[in-house]
């Protein structure tokens, strides 16, 4: 893990709102979980989906741990998809989010209750514009 330092063209290193900011070098769980899958797949002739197993993994594997291990309370990410709590189950619902042109919510079915509890998309709620 690496602390920024102000790294040249980095907008976090120009923040003011005094939030932490970490780089984490996710290369080699990238390589391991995501590249050495879609070819190994891709070989036996079928079609992968690499962003499947690179959400599971990587980003709410190993990301949304580190995040937690920091003591924030949840991880946001660019998805366009929402996360819902309903109360007459007690479940966090992972829902299409408003553009169903740009819906992403297909790409993160394997999450988990633990995992959606954390999760944030803020581009969810949003459409295109014409």
């Amino acid at each position: 893990m690496l602390r920024c330092r102000g790294c040249r063209g980095c907008p976090a290193s120009r923040s003011t709102t005094g939030i932490p900011f970490y780089v984490f070098n996710l290369e080699e769980a990238f390589e391991k979980n995501v590249i050495r899958y879609f070819c190994d797949e891709y070989e036996k002739g079928r079609t992968p989906n690499p962003c499947i197993l690179c959400n599971e993994k990587v980003k709410f594997g190993f990301l949304l741990g580190k995040a937690l291990e920091l003591e924030a309370q949840s991880l946001a990410t660019g998805h366009y998809a929402k996360v819902t709590y309903s109360e007459r189950t007690g479940r966090y619902l992972l829902q299409k989010g408003e553009d169903k042109k740009k819906d992403q919510s297909y790409a993160l079915f394997s999450l988990k209750q633990d995992q959606l509890r954390h999760t944030l998309f803020p581009l969810g709620g949003l459409k295109r514009k014409p």
